[in-house]
């Protein structure tokens, strides 16, 4: 992006121009954020590193300047906490971002696509210029502007389109076409998930620098919509070499389906891997599901027959005790279930 001089001005524009680079298939480029010449301000450094994790490259980088500096924990230290939830929620994206980029590998659509590429019939899709899809199953809109000093707060207009949407950071489920004004704290970054979404992620914890590491338990966050189904097909391979490019390609994938029975059930399906085997697939594979905008369960089965158990939230370590089980998170009308690997 060359030798970006921090201001809120590049910011918004480093925005506006990596969806429209889309248009001319430079569709991966990186980014010095924070900008490069000179030091970045922590609120607009924040505000920076929460779009980087939704860009198609995630690079901090300036000058060699001993007053200008991007390791985060240089900076104050609310501004840490919030620079190092957003870097951590990037690690755990990577088997979705690692999905939709091979699919713009294959089709040579970036994953990062203005909003147009979805509703060219709409003027708000040309209008909104600092929104984008992120892959095919998220829609954001950075905060590109200094909050209010006396609400500390970034007010923010967005328009999504036809269809159901649920705010990633508070579930509300919103219905489009429609244009609306939220409110957002330093924290909150604007995300929007497409109802009948299936996100595949890794865990939350020991994830940096594991982007290559093929994990053995896999978070699936579902968002059940309206229809009766939805899928996602992830996609894997070694993650370090070519052979996903070899006559006999190293790669697999596997889908995930959900079918919403009725208003009082709903089955998830787990497909099996279709593909060769690669280095690192693993010969089992765990799953913990977070199944939003749903009720407690009566029971949870697997295989359609096996009852697991139910475990409080309180003070719940999802791994601690190494079986399946079930619980729930009211905070976010959250269902959740553990499946261990086969061993």
């Amino acid at each position: 992006s060359g030798d970006v001089v921090p201001s809120w001005y590049s910011l918004s524009f480093q925005v506006y121009f990596t969806l429209t680079a889309s248009n001319v298939a430079f569709v991966y480029w990186s980014h010095d954020i924070g900008g490069h010449i000179s030091p970045s301000p922590p609120e607009l450094y924040t505000r920076w590193i929460q779009w980087g994790i939704y860009s198609p490259i995630f690079r901090t980088h300036c000058t060699k300047d001993y007053n200008n500096d991007r390791r985060i924990w240089v900076y104050p230290y609310e501004n840490y906490k919030i620079m190092r939830k957003a870097m951590r929620h990037r690690a755990t994206m990577v088997p979705y971002i690692y999905t939709e980029a091979r699919v713009a590998y294959d089709t040579g659509v970036g994953i990062v696509q203005p909003m147009y590429y979805w509703a060219p019939e709409h003027p708000q899709a040309y209008s909104y210029k600092d929104q984008y899809f992120f892959g095919s199953q998220l829609i954001v809109s950075p905060i590109v502007a200094p909050m209010d000093n006396a609400t500390q707060l970034s007010i923010k207009s967005i328009w999504l389109p036809e269809g159901d949407f649920i705010s990633w950071s508070t579930g509300e489920w919103i219905h489009g076409t429609v244009e609306i004004n939220r409110s957002f704290s330093l924290s909150e970054t604007p995300v929007f998930v497409k109802a009948g979404s299936i996100i595949p992620m890794k865990h939350d914890f020991d994830v940096l620098g594991s982007a290559q590491v093929i994990p053995d338990v896999l978070k699936l966050l579902i968002f059940p919509g309206n229809n009766n189904s939805s899928e996602y097909t992830l996609y894997e391979d070694d993650g370090h070499s070519t052979k996903y490019q070899a006559a006999t390609p190293e790669h697999a994938t596997q889908t995930y389906k959900v079918n919403v029975i009725n208003r009082q059930a709903l089955q998830v399906i787990v497909g099996a891997y279709v593909g060769q085997k690669f280095d690192g697939r693993p010969e089992s594979r765990g799953y913990e599901l977070h199944i939003f905008g749903c009720w407690p369960a009566e029971h949870v089965r697997v295989d359609g027959s096996k009852v697991i158990p139910y475990v409080p939230w309180v003070k719940l370590n999802m791994d601690s005790d190494n079986k399946d089980f079930w619980s729930y998170d009211g905070r976010y009308v959250c269902l959740h279930m553990l499946i261990m690997p086969l061993r």
